[in-house]
């Protein structure tokens, strides 16, 4: 037999466990270079203790076997007196090179089991290393390899298990920062420290005219070569360089016809550190804002001008009451002459006029949504057509072709629906009477995913396009450009949307006029009727 003398300190490595590293008083160092992502205290142990007894276990094995062997052989065959029966089969010389060449096998064998034995060790040691080293990496939030072990035992199962992980946290790390970019109101682009575009909002794609696929990874400059977006670069280029912020600068780009004013707010990006790893851009679209500011100033106006009309209606509703009852009165006369039968048809017919105007400056004034409800919005739409369609005040010019698209399965949308419909109505009655004969409406539902306001409802009419010095009021009271009329049924309908947590939009289409309403989903029955 032979004696195998083992270094201490490889039995000492060969004792340690996993405690080890869990009792450790250091922690494993993953914020340093690439060597320290591996922890030394548990792939070296695991595999010294396996490089060391597999190779040890085999060597042992035939080791003991092969000396069993000989020593067996030796018993029967170094018998004098069975050699001297067996002088014709073997000699004494031919037994000792038996011996020696047994023994070179043995040791030739010995060598072989501790080459596969450290195959077999380095077969189960290097998966788990490698999953270890991109499990440090992946703490440090590179979620960019994969392990890719491609086997058929239990360490290909961890390995393709490991990649999925790996898959399903890009998954969920890439909506969630898709998210957050998306709720910024403006433009939201960050660079890393070359200048590389590596994340985009749609606010930004829409301001710059650009795609965030196809911009991800390529210098922001190469994107935006058209001088109209030189000031721009140049002020992220300084703060770059600078490694300091910029601080609300305003800039007016002009690309192709397309005039952009801008207010450009940038932010440094650092690590732990303190070193500049990148950089925020973020691009507020100045005329939104001022749109936004109209808007503001429109809701403001429409509730001062609602207060005033609720007690102006109020005022003038009981005296011409009176008129209306009193000339009543003298028609019934028999006594009276033509032309004073004549003077009379004209006030009633006046005061009738005056009646209808308050009725709607009332509507104006108390167009206040309370209870919501959820809604289909496809009956709540059918309801208002139907009511549009036989209005004695908007009736259809010769030929003109109504159609009807609705979009299946639309969510519940949360509706007054009287006021709903008396708003949509308002927008009916607009279209039939700006549509020439041989014309066409269309009324229209679509979803749009993905947005506050996914519901759209839209009534589209062909003819003349509206100025956008005219456009700009529609929405205001009183303000008309028809020769009858008060000007106060969009404005109406306009409230009623807002009160809807809506939106209303008037655009111009290549033949005619869009108006749009778009609206939120109801989230739940309970919510909407507290």
């Amino acid at each position: 037999m032979f004696p195998f003398i083992i270094p201490r300190e490889w039995v000492d490595s060969m004792n340690l466990t996993f405690e080890d590293q869990a009792n450790a008083k250091e922690p494993i160092d993953v914020s340093g270079s690439e060597q320290s992502l591996v922890s030394p205290s548990i792939t070296k142990k695991v595999r010294v203790r396996l490089l060391i007894a597999f190779p040890l276990l085999i060597v042992l094995i035939i080791s003991i076997v092969a000396g069993a062997f000989y020593q067996l052989v030796e018993t029967e065959f170094g018998n004098p007196a069975l050699i001297g029966t067996l002088t014709n089969r073997f000699a004494s010389e031919r037994m000792s090179a038996f011996a020696r060449n047994w023994i070179i096998a043995m040791i030739l064998m010995d060598v072989v089991g501790a080459i596969v034995g450290f195959a077999a060790a380095y077969s189960i040691t290097e998966p788990i290393r490698k999953i270890i080293y991109l499990s440090h990496k992946v703490a440090r939030g590179n979620f960019s390899e994969k392990a890719a072990i491609e086997r058929p035992d239990d360490f290909g199962a961890l390995g393709h298990s490991f990649d999925d992980m790996v898959e399903s946290l890009n998954r969920f790390i890439h909506t969630r920062n898709q998210f957050i970019l998306e709720s910024f109101t403006g433009g939201l682009i960050t660079l890393d420290i070359h200048g590389s575009v590596t994340a985009m909002n749609s606010a930004a794609e829409k301001m710059l005219g650009l795609e965030a696929g196809a911009a991800i990874g390529k210098p922001l400059k190469a994107m935006l070569s058209s001088r109209a977006f030189a000031p721009l670069l140049s002020l992220i280029e300084e703060s770059l360089w600078k490694r300091e912020p910029v601080v609300l600068r305003k800039l007016w780009l002009e690309d192709e016809g397309r005039k952009l004013a801008v207010c450009v707010h940038t932010s440094i990006l650092r690590d732990r550190a303190g070193q500049a790893f990148g950089m925020m851009v973020n691009l507020r679209d100045l005329e939104e804002w001022e749109r936004f500011y109209k808007q503001m100033a429109r809701t403001d106006q429409l509730a001062t001008l609602g207060t005033f009309a609720a007690g102006l209606t109020h005022e003038i509703r009981n005296p011409l009451g009176a008129i209306r009852g009193l000339a009543q009165l003298l028609s019934e006369d028999e006594s009276l002459s033509a032309k004073a039968r004549e003077y009379l048809r004209v006030i009633l017919q006046e005061t009738e006029r005056l009646d209808k105007l308050v009725r709607e400056v009332q509507d104006f004034s108390a167009a206040t949504v309370t209870s919501l409800r959820p809604q289909d919005v496809h009956s709540v739409v059918r309801k208002a057509v139907f009511m549009a369609r036989n209005n004695p005040n908007a009736q259809l010019a010769e030929n003109v072709e109504l159609v009807e698209h609705y979009q299946h399965s639309l969510p519940l949308v949360a509706l007054a629906e009287e006021k709903f419909v008396q708003a949509l109505m308002n927008i009916l009655v607009n279209a039939f009477q700006a549509t020439p004969p041989g014309g066409r409406i269309v009324v229209r539902t679509e979803m749009q995913p993905d947005t506050q306001l996914p519901v759209i409802i839209a009534v589209e009419n062909t003819g003349s396009q509206i100025p956008e010095a005219v456009r700009e009021r529609v929405f205001e009271p009183f303000f008309t450009t028809k020769e009858q009329g008060t000007g106060l049924g969009l404005s109406i309908a306009y409230q009623i949307v807002k009160q809807h947590g809506g939106e209303l939009k008037v655009e111009n289409t290549n033949e005619g006029v869009c108006v749009s309403i778009a609206l939120p989903e109801a989230r739940s029955r309970q919510k909407l009727s507290d």
